[in-house]
């Protein structure tokens, strides 16, 4: 397995949505990450290239960083900021629309 694997944005919007909460990497879909695929098709240095946000916090119990999700609420909330204001054409291919996440629990 890769050292760090890069959460998609999407999933994690679409996971607070639900009302999930962040799982452990082992525990999440393929789904929930950037594919490999992906990140080579990406172009280096040019306004089509992917976007790295990296998440920072402090755990809010010793199991689990988010028991409720409130954490993912707020972050989704600034992801779907971001994506929309970014990516508001719905033709764009879906890699230009390719927000990646580093956030620990999961990445």
């Amino acid at each position: 397995a890769a050292p760090i694997r890069l959460v998609d944005a999407r999933y994690l919007i679409a996971l607070a949505q639900d009302g999930g909460r962040l799982g452990r990497r082992q525990d999440l879909p393929d789904s929930a990450f950037v594919s490999l695929e992906t990140l080579r098709r990406l172009r280096i240095g040019s306004s089509n290239s992917l976007r790295i946000i990296v998440v920072s916090h402090a755990w809010l119990t010793p199991w689990h960083p988010d028991p409720h999700g409130d954490n993912l609420c707020l972050l989704a909330i600034a992801l779907r900021m971001i994506v929309d204001d970014r990516h508001d054409s719905a033709d764009a291919p879906d890699e230009l629309q390719t927000y990646a996440v580093m956030i620990d629990f999961c990445s």
